[in-house]
Parts: structure tokens; sequence; C-alpha cells
């Protein structure tokens, strides 16, 4: 690590150390070098994003030698098109562009704005940044994550169940040629998530807890479920919910809602995903902040979620599913929130060329449900 890097940033009082996680951040994914112009934009009054870390991000920027312009966005941002102009234009002129700050989410599948590197950072505090799964070097799952991809392309079919009773399957949407193998037009820091999966014909029930952002528009705090509601989907479409009638109301309420708000089907169901990293830990509490846990907590192998409300990926609900088993053309890749891939000999061979990385695939059972 560069010597400045290492004085900047390095933590003292007893505090997590930060210093591994901040490089792997900076270096190993966003590639920061001399001499480049580099945007930081964090999120402004959400206690999730720890001004003592926006500034280390920042010290330790400039200790590689970057020009680095530091902006905060406190405003709500009803979608990824209410973003300032300001911001837009100094991402266009960055040659890397770091988000702490939930638009990044919002700006995964949209195309990409100006020619730079882009990295939606989930690493906003110091637990997340000292914590393995920021400290795994970077490459352990850019690795993983191409033999993740290799193995997941090319199903013809799927099936989830969870132990509330989910169980749900349907075919695999292949993309179009024309469309690019990496969909996402922004790096994640750190990784947690396959591509999404398109679904065509899902049928079949779905225990519902929580209805979170998928991160596409505002739909306000979300909504946390008293007691689960039970889904009959038939051909991708919720046809019915049942449940406490309160819970009941409460659920077709915000999916009606943001149905009209946006001109979509409110009971479509347009995709899916779960997440690959054991390591990822949201720290974070749903009953205080619903999205944003759902924002972290995707990427561990406990959740998987499907995407609502809309034709287009993401939607804008997820469905977060705890616990899952999902098989793919039979072949079974999650159990009980375990994703059995990563003992594959090819996956396992990664952490060989990784030495220190040995625990990178251990499941950290703490996701905050």
């Amino acid at each position: 690590m560069d010597s400045n890097l290492r004085k900047d940033v390095s933590a003292g009082g007893g505090k997590p150390l930060i210093e591994a996680g901040l490089r792997n951040l900076l270096v190993d994914c966003a590639g920061i070098r001399n001499g480049q112009r580099v945007v930081l934009i964090h999120e402004e009054g959400n206690p999730a994003v720890e001004r003592e870390v926006v500034a280390a991000i920042e010290q330790g920027a400039r200790a590689l030698g970057a020009t680095v312009t530091s902006l905060g966005c406190g405003e709500r941002l009803a979608g990824p098109e209410a973003i300032p102009p300001h911001i837009v234009e100094a991402m266009a002129q960055a040659d890397v562009t770091i988000l702490s700050h939930y638009m990044g989410a919002m700006l995964r599948l949209r195309p990409p704005i100006g020619a730079g590197v882009h990295v939606l950072n989930y690493a906003t505090n110091r637990n997340v940044l000292a914590s393995r799964w920021a400290t795994v070097p970077y490459g352990v799952w850019l690795e993983a994550g191409d033999a993740i991809a290799r193995e997941l392309r090319g199903a013809t079919n799927w099936r989830v169940t969870c132990p509330l009773g989910t169980d749900l399957r349907g075919h695999v949407t292949p993309p179009p040629a024309s469309a690019p193998t990496q969909p996402f037009t922004v790096l994640t820091f750190p990784i947690g998530t396959h591509n999404p999966i398109r679904s065509h014909g899902a049928s079949g029930r779905l225990v519902i807890r929580w209805l979170a952002s998928s991160a596409n528009h505002d739909i306000g705090d979300g909504l946390l479920l008293r007691s689960p509601v039970t889904a009959e989907v038939r051909a991708d479409r919720i046809v019915s919910l049942e449940g406490d009638a309160e819970e009941v109301a409460k659920a077709e309420s915000l999916l009606h809602s943001l149905g009209r708000r946006n001109g979509v089907d409110p009971m479509l169901i347009n995709s899916w995903h779960a997440g690959i990293n054991p390591q990822a830990r949201p720290c974070c509490d749903p009953e205080k902040d619903l999205n944003h846990w759902q924002l972290m907590s995707h990427n561990n192998p406990r959740l998987m979620h499907f995407h609502a409300v809309g034709h287009a990926m993401p939607g804008e609900i997820s469905l977060p599913v705890l616990d899952p088993d999902i098989w793919l053309d039979d072949r079974q890749f999650w159990r009980q929130g375990e994703f059995l891939l990563l003992e594959s000999p090819a996956i396992q061979d990664i952490l060989r060329r990784h030495p220190g990385s040995e625990d990178a695939y251990e499941l950290n059972h703490e996701v905050g449900a």
C-alpha cells in the first residue's frame, strides 16, 4: 500500500481498522491512479453513511495522487432522472466516480454517465469497511463472479422454495443476442450478487414478509409486514394475496400505488437474483430502515429477492426471501441460504491463488432477520 495512503487512513482509538478495506475499494476495485479525476458522492443525513468514512475515502484518493471532488446530496431522489445536474455533469467528466449514496443503485441498469469507472460503495461505515466482506481481495470475487456467471448461464428453468412455504418456479428468458453480457453499468464494492435472471411463466406460491425498494424509483419507506402474506402467482402475475386482512390490504395498496405512479402492471414479477457472498453483512436493522437493509443484505446467500411491479428490470419493488432453496435445471445451487456452488473445485481453486483469503466463503449468518 502507498505509504501516504496508509498514514492517512489508519484508524486508532480502538475503532475497527479500515486500511485494508479502503485500499481494496480505491485501488483494487476503482483502480485509482495518480493524476486521475475522481468524484466522490455521499449521502448526507443517513447515519449508515459515516462522515469519518467519507473523509477517509477522500483522503485516501488524494494520497494516491488523484484530483478529488467530493459532493454531498441529502435530498430524497424520486428516481435517477432526479439526480441533480451538477452531479451528473461531474460524473460525466470524471475518470472514477465512487457513490456512497443509494443513487448508485438507481444507476446500475441505466446507460452509463460518461466514460469513467462508476462504483456503488456499500462500505459506508467502519463496521462494513473493516469486515471480511470488504477486506477479502476484490480480485477473489471478480474471479468467483465470472465463474459463477458461467455456471448460471444457459439454464432454462428455475425453482425457489423457502421454509415459510414459498414454492415458485418458472422458465429463464434468454437475453437478446444484442444484450451485453454484463448488464450492470456500475461496479459494486464489495461484490455480492449475480446478474438478474429474467423470469418467464413464474407460477406457484410466494410468501412475502417485506416489500422493499428495488432502487429504481423512490417508494417511500417500503413495507415490513407484521405477519406473512402469501401471493398466488400465475404466468408471472400475482393473482391473489392471502393472509391477515389488514396486512393484505397494506401490501395491495403499496403495489397498486406504485403501479399507478409509474404506469406499469403492479402485480407483475419480472426477474430475480440471489446473494453470492457469504461474508456480506448489512450492519443495519430492517425495522429501522427497510430499504437500506435490503440494499445491503441482498448480497448474502441467505437472501434472494424477486423484482416486481412492471416488466422492465428491476421493477419498483423487491420481495426478499430468507434462507431459500434454489434450483436451476434441477441442479440445486442454494440450500437453506447456503450457496453450494462455492464448494466446487474451480471456485475453491480461486482461494489458493489468493493466500490469506481462506475464509472468504464462510457464511456470515447475521443478516438482520
